[in-house]
Order: structure tokens, then sequence, then C-alpha cells
């Protein structure tokens, strides 16, 4: 995978060897241990998504940590297997995270997938074990009608994103991966 922000490409190897060497000197977390491996679908992390009503192009999500470690980072579209399509009306506008977060999106090497990504930039700023977590949005552009009744390469029929139909992945502080189904945020819901 690849993640490009603001007009650079960076190696998913080199991204998570530069954010492990900044968590490992933290005294507050343990160093992590990567595992390709990732469960679900679980409970144990819940990610939900509202349509922005003053902008119906954006997306804000909510994560609801139910674990006993920080969540590290998110990954929106990809959790038992990738499901968000390369196509340019998935390409955002703009991707963001709340104070202390970096936001990009990625692509998978030889793959016609990609990723909305979501990683925190120091300890101080993951979400702690029971935690409500707001302030990661995105937008996208319009869907073109034109792409309306075609394919992609892979034979799926192409059609506008639907947040609430898309997985996600989350990775703890411990280095613990789960995945779980994005669902809609009820406002005066904890996701519980």
């Amino acid at each position: 995978m690849r993640i490009r922000g603001r007009g650079i490409q960076i190696s998913e190897t080199i991204l998570i060897a530069a954010l492990f060497v900044t968590i490992s000197h933290a005294a507050t977390v343990r160093s992590p241990t990567l595992s390709n491996t990732c469960t679900g679908p679980t409970d144990k992390a819940i990610v939900m998504v509202l349509q922005d009503p003053y902008n119906q192009q954006a997306y804000l999500f909510v994560i609801k940590n139910n674990s006993n470690d920080p969540v590290l980072s998110f990954v929106v579209g990809d959790g038992s297997k990738p499901q968000l399509h390369i196509a340019d009306f998935a390409m955002p506008s703009q991707i963001v995270g709340p104070t202390g977060w970096t936001a990009a999106h990625a692509f998978k090497e030889e793959s016609m997938f990609m990723h909305w990504a979501w990683v925190a930039e120091s300890p101080d700023a993951m979400i702690a074990p029971g935690e409500l977590a707001s302030g990661f949005k995105i937008t996208l552009p319009p869907f073109p009608a034109s792409m309306q009744n075609k394919l992609y390469a892979d034979g799926t029929p192409i059609q506008p994103i639907k947040m609430s139909q898309l997985p996600f992945r989350v990775q703890f502080a411990s280095g613990e991966c789960v995945w779980g189904q994005i669902r809609p945020l009820i406002i005066g819901s904890s996701g519980n």
C-alpha cells in the first residue's frame, strides 16, 4: 500500500516504521508487534458515519474504542477484504482528522482498491479505551451520472459510495488489528 497526501507518495512500510519508532520512544506505550492478521467482525472498535448536513459531499466519522488498548489508526475500505475501488469519485477532495491525527488516501500496490487512512501522530492523540472520538472527516467529489450502469474491471457495478456499507480496520497500540462494518451514526447514540 502507498500513502498519498499533499503530493507525496510514502510506502506503508516506511510510514509504519516511522510511526512505531515514535511510539516506541514514548514511555507510556509499549512497542507494538506488527501483524498482518486482522480479526473481525468485532465490537472492540465501532466506527460510525454521518453525512454532513451542511455539505452533502462530506462525511463525519466517530470512533468508539471498546477495547483495553488505545486506538493508533483506522482505515476505511478494508476489513475482511478490500472494498473501496480506485475511482475519481472516491478520491477525497478533503480528508482531515482531529488535532494530532494525520489523514491520507492510500493505494494498495498492484491492486484496484484504495483506503482512506487516519493515524495518530503521538501517543497523546490516540483514542483511549472507552473513549468516543470525533473530528474525522472526508469530502468526496460528486458521483458522475455517466458512471451509472458501468462496471469496474473486476465486473463489479460502479455505484455511488455508500459509507455505511464500507468496512473499516482499526489498529491498536498493542499491535492488535480488528475489522468491522461502518454503522450509520444516530444522533444521541454512543454506538452501543
